[in-house]
């Protein structure tokens, strides 16, 4: 028999998740430059992890660049946290109407759940925590979906900028919403479950 390998993660993938989490707490500022060298300097890691992760930072919408001229933490403006917010409700309904019909009476419990905590939410760096956990948990529950893996690589930018946007949680979800959400969820009724989602993120329906 052949020997199990263990992987290990590469060091890329921990620099990427040492970034965002320095990005989404602000420990990297809005719209602070970046140099490869000195975030490795402070990292304790060669440049070509650290420029892999910036890479897919840059992917993700998290950073910008000019070539030559500047690396930059991405801005949240009001339109782009709309536009997060409308991808995140849009995309999760849409995975939610898809993956609903399939989940067990334990799952909906544990989504129910979660999406109760939506209701409870208060700033804007919890409702970041409670709908990356949300979305997390569509996303892994069940068979895998083309679209959970585009929300899936999404999902570091949807916490992020979230978190980042510095408006009262009543602007950003119609906590009203989360009742018809989880009856729904309940009743295994995959429109309606879709229709609340929108609702909760204060889309069109």
């Amino acid at each position: 028999m052949e020997p199990i390998v263990v992987q290990k993660p590469a060091l890329s993938d921990l620099v990427l998740e040492r970034l965002i989490s320095a990005i989404g707490d602000g420990a990297l500022e809005q719209g602070a430059k970046l140099r490869d060298a000195e975030l490795a300097a402070s990292l304790h890691v060669s440049r070509m992890p650290v420029r892999q992760a910036l890479q897919r930072l840059e992917q993700i919408g998290l950073i910008e660049s000019s070539p030559s001229r500047f690396t930059r933490v991405v801005t949240v403006t009001k339109e782009l946290a709309e536009e997060t917010i409308a991808f995140a409700g849009y995309a999760g309904g849409v995975l939610l109407r898809t993956k609903l019909p399939e989940f067990s009476d334990r799952e909906r419990a544990v989504l129910i759940r979660e999406v109760a905590d939506l209701g409870l939410v208060e700033d804007p760096a919890t409702l970041s925590d409670v709908v990356r956990d949300v979305l997390r948990r569509l996303i892994d529950t069940g068979a895998t979906h083309f679209l959970g893996r585009m929300l899936d690589r999404s999902l570091p930018a949807i916490w992020c900028n979230v978190r980042r946007y510095d408006v009262p949680v009543d602007q950003t979800i119609h906590k009203e919403a989360v009742d018809e959400l989880s009856a729904s969820i309940r009743s295994s009724d995959a429109a309606a479950a879709e229709t609340a989602m929108r609702r909760l993120f204060r889309l069109p329906v």
